[in-house]
């Protein structure tokens, strides 16, 4: 189940929002199938029904900031389906809600539809009812001019509340590499191995050129198949070679689980490619698995 489900984790911005948005449409056709909403709702009622199924969503939502420490204890499937199954329980939340305003409106829950439709939606909020509860001029002063404007700004500040937490939970990355490395094994197994050093290297080379120690800077890396090619600069100009017995310092720093260990451990292969400060090459290490168990 965990190596099915990770393949959400995959997913774009816009994938995730249509999937959470089917979802939630989905949600919604269940609620209209068992669902017997009888009651009315006012607007106000409605409002502040919608504002709390947002906040709960937005609250749900912060599981994702426990994917890591979940996955080291093997909840990763039951957390992912809680997490995408928040969508379906709104829908299903936002169905009971248009139902019960609906009701108020016109007597039936025929236009309950309405609340899954941005914009058209509005038509819920703002229409008059009194179908089936009564809402009439005739409300006495004080709750209609004090009281519902008073309800009104609460609910709106319980959506901005929502929005806010949506908006941190968007700039706070969920997980760091290394952060859990079951995670990181479940990712890496959706890709093949060169995909998964192609992927590296692209993102590696946006933030490149990377100073490693006092003398010397990783310039570039490039993935060609089964073998990651990194280069690197020795500024020093008196260096002209390195000693043959720095290849297992490179392969103990590239076969530690941070690093290559599970490319490496699939057949891949990292060549280190030193240059001197006048671009010739100096030294050439390649490093696969064997060197790994020697090293370790």
């Amino acid at each position: 189940m965990d190596k099915i489900l990770v393949h959400l984790l995959l997913l774009d911005e816009f994938q995730i929002v249509a999937l959470a948005g089917g979802l939630a449409i989905a949600g919604g056709g269940l609620g209209a199938l068992f669902l017997k909403v009888r009651i009315p709702l006012r607007r106000v009622g409605y409002l502040w029904f919608l504002a709390g199924l947002n906040l709960a969503l937005a609250i749900a939502q912060m599981g994702w900031l426990y994917l890591p420490p979940a996955t080291e204890a093997g909840f990763f499937s039951a957390l992912l389906i809680g997490l995408y199954g928040s969508f379906l329980l709104f829908g299903v939340g936002v169905y009971y809600a248009s139902a019960a305003r609906s009701n108020d409106i016109c007597g039936r829950a025929r236009m309950a539809w309405m609340g899954f439709v941005p914009l058209v939606n509005l038509v819920l909020v703002f229409r008059r009812g009194g179908a089936m509860n009564a809402e009439t001029g005739d409300r006495p002063g004080l709750p209609r001019y004090v009281y519902d404007p008073l309800l009104v700004i609460g609910a709106l500040a319980v959506f901005s509340l929502s929005q806010r937490l949506v908006d941190d939970a968007m700039d706070t990355p969920p997980w760091q590499p290394g952060d859990s490395p079951a995670l990181e094994k479940l990712l890496v197994s959706t890709r093949t191995l060169e995909q998964s050093f192609a992927i590296e290297a692209e993102a590696s080379s946006q933030t490149l050129p990377l100073r490693i120690d006092e003398i010397t800077v990783l310039t570039a890396m490039r993935a060609e198949g089964d073998t990651l090619y990194m280069t690197f600069e020795i500024e020093d100009e008196t260096i002209t070679g390195l000693n043959p017995e720095f290849e297992p310092l490179i392969a103990e720093w590239q076969c530690t689980p941070d690093t290559f260990a599970t490319d490496l451990a699939r057949g891949g292969r990292i060549m280190s490619i030193y240059k001197g400060a006048d671009g010739q090459v100096i030294a050439e290490y390649e490093i696969t698995q064997e060197d790994c168990d020697t090293a370790i």
